[in-house]
């Protein structure tokens, strides 16, 4: 959106430029430097807005990072929370097991061990979903942000007049 609104600043510039025509050699003595300002002032402004749009561009990549970051690190600490109250209901019930005769302690050993495993595995699936999620996130905003870059810094050196980069 950005780069039509510059393409649309710069038309004016460009159709005066074409269209004024020289009509004395005063007026055509003149006309140079103030075509010249003007083509000095398109540039700046473009040069301007393509600084502009790069930066906007990091600070998009940066904040989707972040936010992936931030995903990341409250499933870490959900999981982690989870793990613990799983490990202490555990505890809780072994030590009532304990309490309690032979028979009774050895079945609920057995099945808070059980919950123990089921919650280790289920906690270990979640964090390595929400880790390779997160780094998607990363590595997909990163790609996007060198994509938007690599396009502006393009788009300013055509407006500069350099010849496309070949790949």
């Amino acid at each position: 959106m950005k780069l039509w609104k510059i393409t649309l600043l710069s038309l004016p510039f460009v159709l005066g430029a074409c269209s004024q025509e020289e009509s004395t050699d005063q007026a055509a003595t003149e006309q140079p430097s103030e075509l010249q300002q003007k083509v000095d002032t398109a540039v700046k402004e473009t040069k301007e807005a393509g600084s502009a749009i790069g930066e906007a561009t990091k600070q998009a990549a940066s904040d989707t990072a972040e936010a992936g970051k931030g995903y990341y690190e409250t499933a870490k600490e959900k999981t982690s929370a989870a793990y613990e109250a799983t490990k202490e209901k555990s505890g809780e019930l072994y030590d009532s097991a304990k309490e309690s005769t032979s028979e009774a302690y050895d079945a609920t050993k057995d099945k808070a061990s059980e919950v123990y495993d089921a919650a280790k595995e289920k906690t270990s699936a979640a964090y390595d979903a929400t880790k390779q999620k997160a780094g998607e996130l990363y590595d997909s905003a990163k790609e996007k942000g060198s994509e938007i870059i690599d396009e502006a810094k393009q788009n300013q050196r055509e407006g500069d007049g350099f010849p496309p980069a070949t790949e």
